[in-house]
């Protein structure tokens, strides 16, 4: 059995993110029962297009043969009174049903290319704006556990940016040159994701990523704040904020679930 957490992590995959941790076997994040159940889920998703697209093609069948009944029916019809001189009133019936026709394949095109546009639409938000944040997170979550390992953490267990200024206080700057580096990056991809968010907010489709986001944004701008600070802090020989608002964890599969929403459309 798979947490309800678990389960609804993997349905908010796109189809292209379940094929590709199903793909990478056992280098996939999810293992054992959980990968068990991407295949569940893929199989799901499967008979659930092919039962959608049955009942498209029932549907359709039905409307043709309601619409063969009454043509047949009409033309019954027609031809008598087309036998006791009602042919005229048979060729503008026929002209009606022509009109009639022409606007509902009419209405059918209209519908379609609507349908089109917004899956256009969805498509190019999620190619401008929600990969681009979704692949920069993933980065920075590389970034930042690269950042909590043993050489970069100063005892007892200090944070990212408190473990650079003990360093450098002990060791100077241009030692610590590494370090500075990832948090520069770490920096610079939390304000890229600030000014995507700010971009696409208008769009913004579920509470959940709108909560997030915001959650978000105030972290991103506070610990951009403090790392500017931090060399200010050992020049000065003040002290550094240790206060910082936490990462929201929620962030990712928010982001997650909103690109699945603007590709659930198509």
């Amino acid at each position: 059995m798979i947490s309800p957490e678990t389960e609804t992590a993997i349905r908010a995959l796109s189809d292209v993110d379940l094929d590709q941790q199903i793909n990478l076997g056992a280098r996939s994040r999810f293992q054992r029962e959980k990968f068990a159940y991407l295949q569940t889920e893929k199989t799901r998703r499967a008979k659930e297009k092919a039962d959608q697209q049955g009942s498209v093609e029932q549907n359709q069948k039905r409307r043709e043969f309601r619409l063969t009944k009454i043509s047949t029916a009409v033309a019954i019809v027609c031809s008598i009174l087309s036998l006791v001189g009602g042919g005229g009133w048979y060729q503008e019936h026929q002209k009606t049903l022509r009109a009639e026709e022409d606007a509902r394949l009419h209405a059918i095109e209209v519908q379609k290319a609507e349908h089109q546009r917004l899956i256009d639409a969805d498509q190019r938000l999620v190619a401008d704006y929600l990969q681009p944040i979704a692949d920069l997170l993933e980065t920075n979550s590389e970034i930042y556990n690269d950042l909590r390992k043993p050489e970069f953490v100063e005892p007892p267990n200090w944070g990212v940016l408190e473990s650079y200024l003990i360093k450098i206080r002990r060791t100077g700057v241009p030692k610590n040159s590494e370090m500075k580096q990832r948090i520069d990056r770490l920096v610079e991809n939390d304000l890229a994701v600030v000014t995507l968010l700010s971009k696409y907010s208008g769009y913004a489709k579920t509470a959940e990523f709108k909560t997030e986001a915001a959650a978000f944004r105030n972290h991103a701008l506070l610990y951009s704040d403090r790392w500017k600070a931090l060399l200010e802090v050992v020049t000065s020989g003040g002290k550094f904020r240790t206060g910082v608002t936490p990462f929201p964890e929620g962030f990712p599969a928010a982001v997650k679930a909103e690109i699945a929403t603007r590709q659930h459309r198509s």
